[in-house]
């Protein structure tokens, strides 16, 4: 995979779980990784969800192989958009890249 193509930083969040001082089980977001990548496919488009609109918007996102990171886990593009991550497709032949296919709901 070529540097010069990965020019945008993305960070990981991963999901995490615990209890508060009450006992109540808590999920909040941590940083798990930062990351060069090819921000790759935008688009967006709106819809009628329960009489409001929303937008949906969809990007693929082509980082360095990286078998870690799953389905699980969210990205934030530039420190501002926060994308739920759909699928993501391993260059299994030569083990050069993975594609994040993701989603953000506003």
């Amino acid at each position: 995979m070529e540097a010069g193509k990965l020019k945008t930083r993305i960070t990981i969040l991963k999901k995490i779980s615990f209890k508060d001082s009450n006992g109540v089980m808590c999920h909040d977001w941590i940083k798990y990784k930062s990351l060069w990548a090819d921000v790759r496919q935008q688009s967006g488009i709106e819809a009628i969800k329960a009489d409001k609109i929303i937008s949906i918007t969809k990007a693929s996102i082509r980082i360095r192989f990286n078998k870690s990171i799953d389905q699980s886990m969210r990205v934030i593009i530039d420190n501002d958009m926060t994308y739920e991550i759909n699928a993501i497709i391993h260059d299994l032949q030569n083990n050069d890249y993975s594609d994040l296919i993701c989603s953000s709901t506003s």
